[in-house]
């Protein structure tokens, strides 16, 4: 599994973990690095969202949390998100770890494969004893894509697999989560499955990049050269490299180069990751 052979090689005091498909905004390590030194008992930091189509466009904006903010107490946090009948913490970069804490605390749990973040959120702050900070603002962007392993989760089977977990969580702390929490919780989850396959039927085609033009891939690697504009300025891709990078191939146009009678592939915007 990817995630836990990226983490096992990690060695600093913290861990994040970067999906792919996913942005992170330039403040991102600075602001939770700040956090975690500011709450010495907190074991992990974490921050909202935005929502971004497979494009790159905001779908929606600062989502997360469900109101937590500063530092809360991790069975306190839990329950919250219990209550929500989802993760309100956010995907793994939203989080940022305690090195010590997570690997103390087992690493990545990955007995509800839908729920992978969420219950190794819980399990680093209920075997530690920790807190967690909210952080109230967006710090990253979550891609949603036709890609994704959840995307294509059937609602019956999320739902099942948030309603199993909350109960599984019950049963190994007892004391923490009360009937009325599994109850409220569960009857969420349902609401919240069918809530995002609406979405994911409404965004529609912008969760799937388009594909690079049929000519791409006829064509000499050395003549189709992408040229994009960043903060650093001209950077290139071959084609090869752009088949393998749909983040970066769907912003590609076909334009004559002034002067002369080539054509090239050029972008005034590509997302290097």
């Amino acid at each position: 599994m990817n995630f836990k052979t990226v983490t096992d090689l990690a060695t600093g005091e913290f861990i994040k973990a970067v999906c792919a498909d996913d942005v992170l905004y330039p403040d991102n390590l600075e602001v939770q690095v700040e956090e975690l030194a500011a709450h010495p008992s907190a074991v992990v930091a974490v921050s909202s969202r935005d929502v971004i189509d497979a494009t790159g466009r905001i779908v929606l904006r600062n989502r997360g949390l469900a109101g937590l903010r500063g530092e809360i107490a991790g069975p306190d946090a839990i329950r919250r998100s219990v209550l929500a009948g989802t993760n309100i913490f956010g995907e793994p970069p939203s989080a940022l770890f305690r090195r010590g804490a997570f690997v103390d605390a087992g690493g990545w749990d990955v007995r509800f494969p839908f729920l992978m973040d969420l219950a190794t959120y819980c399990a680093v702050l209920l075997h530690s004893n920790g807190s967690l900070v909210a952080v109230p603002r967006p710090l990253w962007a979550f891609r949603i894509s036709g890609a994704q392993a959840s995307v294509g989760t059937q609602i019956q089977s999320q739902a099942g697999e948030v309603i199993g977990f909350f109960r599984a969580l019950a049963a190994e702390h007892p004391g923490l989560l009360g009937q009325r929490y599994l109850a409220v919780g569960s009857a969420r989850a349902r609401m919240n499955a069918l809530g995002r396959h609406v979405v994911y039927r409404w965004l529609g085609r912008r969760m799937h990049p388009a594909p690079l033009p049929q000519t791409a891939s006829t064509m000499p690697a050395r003549r189709v050269n992408a040229l994009g504009w960043n903060r650093n300025g001209i950077s290139s891709v071959s084609a090869e490299e752009a088949n393998f990078c749909p983040s970066v191939a769907h912003t590609l146009r076909r334009r004559r180069v002034p002067g002369t009678g080539e054509r090239m592939w050029q972008s005034a915007r590509l997302e290097h990751r």
